[in-house]
């Protein structure tokens, strides 16, 4: 691990560690590390200025601090557009139970804000509407941002989030037994992920299709009326699962979650790669860059002063995936 680095302050620089050949991204980034001052926005003004170690981090390329940490904004999932990423997440109250998703664009080779949406309204056909709660699934594909919450499913015009213009284009309603938590695209099929603290979970596969097939307004285990859609596959996962993501070149879907207090990505043969505190969502680039976000520096995990990890970080993919298995979050 690096070590001269993982408690470095403004004042004490850190000295990278210096790989033979330290991989470079598009923007020129070093893949060695990275210190706080390093990281890219404002950071938050709690917590103490230096980042926690952790096994990854040698790894880092670049990392950035996300907007409205001090309004208990917590991260939760990720869909890279270009050279931006959308953010989906929620607005954390200790005395509410219903969290409103946020949605952030920021620019990932400077953090700046480019669109941002604190609220989410809209209703599957005429019923009642609702909001958009906890945001902890988002993709992006040719039809807008899709949204995965726990018991409805959202359809959003990117180039109206953060406008006067309605940005939410349609809302579906998921019905037991299925459950949204995390999402996960493949082909013309979304897969949704519920968040269970078992060993073992299950991924249910939708048509995008058929979701979109006019007058469809719930997701349901068997379709029984016209207005339902069911799943065309399902498939056993691991268990706890923040996020979801293919590897480009690659086999198998890779699922982000939590073991013995560190964030870990679980691979398709059930090796399990100690990556970086409160990982929630992972996404891969063709450029074999990996990027990964976290909401462990969010205000509400922050009970105590101590160190920070950035919300946004890239990473040299193929070094992170070749870390040694095992509890190393510990020990680095």
């Amino acid at each position: 691990m690096l070590t001269a680095g993982c408690g470095d302050t403004p004042g004490n620089p850190a000295a990278r560690a210096t790989p033979d050949r330290p991989s470079t991204t598009a923007t020129g980034a070093r893949c060695d590390g990275v210190s706080f001052r390093d990281v890219l926005g404002r950071p938050p003004a709690y917590g103490a200025r230096e980042l926690r170690r952790f096994p990854a981090r040698q790894h880092a390329c670049r990392a950035m601090w996300l907007p409205h940490l001090e309004r208990w904004f917590v991260p939760q999932s990720l869909a890279l557009d270009g050279q931006t990423a959308w953010v989906s997440g929620y607005t954390w109250h200790p005395d509410v139970a219903d969290r409103a998703c946020r949605l952030v664009r920021v620019r990932l080779d400077t953090g700046t804000v480019l669109a941002d949406q604190g609220r989410l309204v809209g209703a599957p056909g005429d019923r009642k509407p609702t909001f958009c709660r906890h945001g902890g699934g988002l993709v992006q594909d040719g039809h807008g941002l899709w949204i995965a919450e726990k018991e409805r499913l959202w359809l959003v015009d990117p180039a109206h989030v953060g406008t006067r213009r309605q940005s939410v284009l349609r809302v579906w309603g998921i019905r037991k037994p299925i459950f949204g938590s995390t999402a996960v695209l493949r082909g013309d099929r979304i897969g949704l992920v519920h968040f269970r603290t078992t060993p073992r979970s299950r991924i249910t596969w939708f048509r995008i299709e058929d979701l979109l097939a006019p007058g469809v307004l719930d997701l349901e285990g068997v379709r029984r009326e016209p207005t339902q859609v069911a799943p065309v596959a399902t498939a056993r996962v691991p268990g706890s699962a923040q996020g979801l993501a293919y590897r480009p070149g690659h086999d198998g879907l890779l699922v982000s979650a939590y073991r013995r207090g560190c964030g870990v990505i679980i691979s398709a043969d059930g090796t399990t790669i100690d990556v970086m505190p409160g990982i929630e969502d992972f996404e891969f680039t063709r450029d074999k860059r990996l990027w990964v976000l976290s909401e462990s520096s969010s205000r509400v995990y922050q009970r105590k002063v101590g160190p920070l990890t950035p919300m946004l970080t890239e990473y040299d993919a193929d070094k992170v995936m070749a870390l040694p298995r095992g509890d190393h979050c510990h020990r680095s």
